[in-house]
């Protein structure tokens, strides 16, 4: 699988993160000691995997010691095993120049791979100055079957020290976090849980994100890349280890009390008449969005509730069959967008539906004989004019569709027709 930068990062969108004590300053260069767990997540662990690196020669039992071959491309250059050393207790992975790189990779038979419920921690050195890192190294896991496995990059250097995350639905980039990254080591780690990976950074909770891969083991990858450069960049690499929950498992996480919300989307909450009592305590975090746009925190009651928010919408939330239906074409990074209603009540007492911000303005409608459709865009718009629900359509008993010449939305009682030659909307 051969990967160029734009494949991987086509999205990149740098978000700052506000992070505090450690964080913003720059660690010695000496090694962090080994610990008996890891520095992220709490809870009950076994370590499974413990790589010190403290051998002269590459363990090629446990490593593959390039991108599936000499020469393998990875992020715009070859790599090669002449590239890899190991010695002085660390890895060292040398860009040699504007074409060879180096990377290592744990998809062999003695290596290890990540399951969802593990958690994988690092201590790399990247090369830089500063908050600015040189060329393209990364820490990363991902599978051969990809993008369907996923892919987490924990630390991916950028220009600046990044997280994102890969899957079928597309590259979620979470941005840039601020620190001096560059010249020091830092661990860096993921927790694979079954919905959503958390990122560590030196101990701290960094990014949470939703995941929609398939849940294959992930392999461990290292690599230095970046086309152009003349060469000498060194990414040092100290330790990698994993852990999965232990004896009589992790905790399972608790709900989150409704304290842990923060700003719009904790008052839209409580201010909501009735909300917080039908909603309950949250089962999330607040989390950054995939977009990065908009912030978020779901909720144990409402028959799957959220709230969601950016900072042209504000906060609103979606909850029950309608929920459900967005959530199955694609959330806020689906034809739909996000959220600009509470779920209401129609004028004839008979369905519910939320407004959202997608396709030139967008709607979902339920009622318990038709259940929750999508209707958006300039078919909207003149089922608006015509009453809406109260028109002599009724309500939409599908999503919009193509059609030969166009798209067509179905009611009730009759279809409304976009046709692409001349803009013409028919209703039948």
């Amino acid at each position: 699988m051969k990967i160029s930068r734009a494949a991987r990062c086509s999205r990149l969108v740098l978000a700052p993160v506000l992070l505090v004590g450690t964080l913003l300053g720059t660690a010695g260069l000496a090694a962090p000691a080994a610990v008996a767990g890891p520095s992220g997540p709490s809870g009950s662990w076994t370590n499974t995997f413990d790589e010190e690196f403290n051998g002269t020669a590459l363990d090629t039992s446990k490593w593959m010691p390039n991108w599936y071959g000499e020469g393998g491309v990875m992020n715009d250059v070859g790599t090669y095993a002449a590239n890899v050393s190991e010695g002085g207790g660390h890895l060292t992975l040398t860009l040699a120049g504007p074409n060879s790189g180096a990377l290592i990779g744990s998809d062999v038979p003695g290596g290890h791979k990540v399951a969802v419920g593990e958690y994988v921690e690092a201590s790399v050195l990247f090369p830089g100055n500063g908050t600015s890192i040189d060329n393209w190294p990364a820490w990363w896991t991902s599978s051969p079957n990809w993008p369907a496995a996923g892919e987490h990059d924990i630390a991916e250097g950028l220009g600046s020290l990044t997280v994102n995350y890969h899957s079928p639905s597309g590259p979620h980039n979470q941005g840039t976090i601020p620190g001096n990254w560059s010249n020091a080591y830092h661990t860096y780690g993921v927790l694979r849980a079954a919905d959503h990976a958390d990122v560590y950074w030196d101990g701290q909770l960094v990014k949470s994100y939703p995941t929609d891969d398939n849940g294959q083991p992930e392999q461990l990858i290292f690599n230095v890349g970046g086309s152009g450069s003349t060469g000498g960049s060194q990414m040092l690499v100290d330790w990698v280890r994993a852990w999965s929950p232990g004896p009589g498992g992790a905790p399972a996480p608790a709900p989150v009390p409704a304290t842990e919300m923060h700003g719009a989307i904790a008052e839209h909450y409580y201010d909501t008449p009735g909300l917080a009592a039908l909603f309950g305590p949250t089962t999330t975090p607040e989390r950054t969005t995939p977009d990065t746009v908009g912030r978020y925190n779901h909720f144990t009651g409402g028959d799957g509730g959220s709230i969601y928010w950016t900072p042209n919408t504000g906060a609103w939330s979606v909850h029950g069959a309608i929920r459900g239906h967005w959530e199955s074409l694609g959330w806020e990074t689906g034809p739909m967008g996000y959220p600009t209603t509470d779920e209401n009540t129609t004028p004839d007492g008979v369905g519910r539906y939320n407004h959202f911000t997608g396709g030139d303005g967008a709607s979902v409608y339920w009622t318990p004989s038709t259940g929750a459709w999508s209707v958006h865009g300039a078919i909207r718009d003149r089922w608006a004019s015509m009453g809406w629900e109260l028109s002599s359509l009724g309500y939409p008993v599908g999503d919009e569709h193509a059609v030969p010449g166009g798209r067509r939305s179905d009611f009730q009682h009759g279809s409304i027709t976009y046709r692409f030659s001349d803009g013409a909307i028919l209703v039948g």
